[in-house]
């Protein structure tokens, strides 16, 4: 890891506005290696942990099967996928949990308490990819994120506060800069859009410091998808300034999700998960770039595949 200037990232600037002494770092190739852990001896399917996704819908079950299909080629132990429908690209080691569906197809907020017992027992959590915006399905992520209408001593809520948790793509529609959550591992993965919706900022007025200040706020860690991305939790910034115009499509970013909650489930501190994770998701790219000369007719199916090189 390395620290960053104003030579080796453009746009960089020294102090943000508001915020000073920030850590400025970028992450290299040697720190894949160096930042994921080596199991020795007897292992089993738990070490590498039992991580569960919590996506798609009747009209989006291909953003959760590239999340989860990402999960397992980044090498999470035991893929859980939470849904209520499933792709046919869906890979056979991934289980499938099936879901109550609302009228369109949404996840409904219907056998809550057994959902939720079950995610409790879960090393690590993602939401979001594909669910679409139906009330219930909204109302289901507001109880599992912000602990709404939940009794505070319910124990299986206790535990599922404690595992960490990526909110991404429409479940971050129940995320505002009005609560705190210090005490949870949690990990936003905004494009510049979502995070617009997440401030009231216009897209054209944000820069990374506005996702500095967020990540402060509300206690969280902050992955502001761009080019570059970065990594923040308010006082430490990861920039990503790799990768290549063929992420540029739609479905890389649950890729990424994927990705991350997989080195949530190998027990990566969060913030240095989702820097990971976004390094990992861009190296993929440049490898197959790299081997093809191109990088307008790739998907991120084809980034999946590339993780084995990782």
């Amino acid at each position: 890891m390395k620290e960053v200037n104003n030579e080796n990232m453009p746009g960089f600037e020294p102090t943000a506005d508001g915020i000073k002494d920030i850590c400025n770092y970028a992450l290299e190739d040697s720190d894949l290696d160096a930042m994921l852990p080596v199991f020795l001896g007897d292992v089993s399917k738990n070490d590498f942990g039992r991580v569960a996704i919590v996506a798609g819908s009747a009209r989006y079950p291909g953003a959760a099967a590239l999340c989860a299909n990402a999960a397992v080629r980044a090498g999470a132990g035991v893929v859980y996928l939470y849904s209520t429908a499933f792709h046919a690209s869906l890979l056979p080691e991934i289980i499938q949990v099936q879901l109550p569906a609302t009228d369109d197809g949404g996840i409904a907020d219907e056998h809550f308490d057994q959902i939720l017992e079950s995610l409790s027992q879960k090393t690590a959590i993602a939401i979001g990819p594909g669910l679409g915006t139906n009330a219930g399905t909204m109302r289901m992520c507001d109880r599992l994120i912000n602990g709404t209408e939940i009794e505070e001593w319910n124990s299986d809520y206790q535990k599922f506060k404690s595992r960490p948790l990526i909110v991404d793509a429409d479940a971050l529609r129940v995320i505002t800069n009005d609560r705190y959550y210090s005490d949870r591992k949690i990990v936003l993965t905004p494009h510049i859009n979502e995070f617009s919706r997440m401030t009231g900022i216009h897209q054209d007025y944000i820069d990374y410091t506005h996702a500095d200040k967020f990540a402060k706020k509300t206690g969280t860690v902050v992955h502001l998808k761009g080019k570059p991305s970065i990594t923040t939790d308010g006082d430490r910034r990861i920039w990503n300034n790799r990768g290549n115009s063929g992420l540029s499509t739609g479905g890389s970013g649950d890729v990424l999700t994927g990705i991350a909650l997989t080195y949530l489930g190998l027990g990566i501190e969060h913030f240095e998960a989702a820097a990971l994770a976004s390094f990992a998701h861009t190296k993929t790219a440049e490898l197959y770039a790299a081997k093809y000369k191109r990088t307008l007719a790739f998907s991120p199916s084809d980034i999946i595949e590339y993780l084995r090189y990782i």
